[in-house]
């Protein structure tokens, strides 16, 4: 029994060893700046005037056939339970996003076709997403002196509306918040008219969370174990009380410090994924994602159009990463 710990131990250090030089890696790799909140503003105003929204369609919030019709159902499965969710990533306001940079059509069938590459017979379900970043971090206080702006609530509903009548019927809209000096609870309740319809899920990215005295592109953010179990639980609370379906909550992290240490908590309404952000070439980010992964949690990946090394990672390369990913990210 000794010898098998001895054995066991060591080949954690030699893991640790490898995987340390991608994870700095990842951490020093220049990340993206944050926008002023002019910039924001502007960037979502161009967006909207290029592409001029359809008559609008009212979207359902989640009535009696929505609603989780209890434990052991298929209705009631969580929302990555033999699946794979693949997301475009960004904002309006956001132009060098993918979701920014492309108007509603078009960002609608580049997102199919890049999904489709991820189906195979034996593979999960894949399902469709946005992940729309609904509280943007910016680099000046702004009107609300929070380091911070929040989507125009009908683009929200333009976003939403796409996913409900040009993808799939599993298909979903995850909204990402930056809150800046903002706290993540208030940003989160901010969007509970959103929350109470279906398929709607919450992302967190830590790295914009700076707290009271930070400035968002100058302070690297991060997250508690804590806070996490914080919000999980009044979004479980949430759902139950409502009773809602399932929903995702998405923690994005780069290095080991995103995530403070600390249990985090299950919940029975909430499923949690941890998406690794990290930027670089094909290597570091396999080696990074690895070393970040989670053992009882969601694993996700994210691939930058514009900053990782070429040729990227393809779908079948994502694919075999262990843990396999059950959320992957384009941005």
């Amino acid at each position: 029994m000794r010898h098998a710990a001895r054995l066991i131990a060591l080949l954690l250090l030699v893991l640790c060893a490898e995987a340390a030089p991608a994870l700095a890696q990842q951490s020093a790799a220049p990340r993206p700046l944050p926008p002023s909140s002019s910039a924001a503003a502007a960037g979502a105003k161009r967006w909207q005037a290029r592409y001029p929204p359809a008559p609008r369609a009212r979207v359902r919030p989640d009535g009696r056939r929505d609603h989780n019709p209890g434990r052991g159902s298929a209705a009631s499965a969580t929302p990555l339970r033999n699946r794979r969710v693949v997301a475009f990533y960004g904002s309006p306001a956001m132009p060098s996003t993918i979701v920014g940079r492309l108007g509603p059509g078009e960002v609608t069938k580049r997102l199919r076709r890049q999904s489709a590459r991820y189906r195979s017979r034996r593979g999960p379900r894949v399902v469709q997403a946005f992940d729309l970043v609904a509280t943007l971090a910016t680099a000046d206080p702004g009107r609300s002196g929070l380091y911070r702006a929040r989507l125009k609530s009908r683009l929200i509903d333009r976003y939403l509306s796409l996913v409900r009548k040009k993808l799939g019927k599993q298909a979903r809209l995850v909204l990402d918040i930056q809150p800046g000096r903002a706290r993540l609870i208030d940003e989160i309740k901010n969007l509970k008219p959103f929350l109470n319809k279906t398929r709607v899920d919450i992302a967190i990215d830590p790295e914009w969370n700076v707290g009271p005295h930070g400035t968002p592109g100058q302070d690297q953010g991060s997250i508690k174990a804590a806070e996490v179990n914080r919000l999980s639980g009044w979004l479980d609370q949430f759902i139950a009380e409502r009773k809602l379906r399932p929903r995702m909550l998405v923690i994005h992290q780069f290095r080991e410090a995103s995530v403070g240490d600390g249990r985090i908590l299950n919940r029975d309404n909430v499923e949690i994924a941890f998406s690794n952000d990290g930027i670089g070439t094909r290597a570091a980010k396999f080696s990074g994602y690895v070393a970040l992964a989670y053992r009882h949690f969601v694993n996700g990946f994210t691939i930058f159009y514009r900053l990782d090394e070429r040729p990227l990672a393809t779908p079948d390369r994502v694919s075999r990463l262990k843990p396999h990913p059950g959320f992957v990210l384009y941005q």
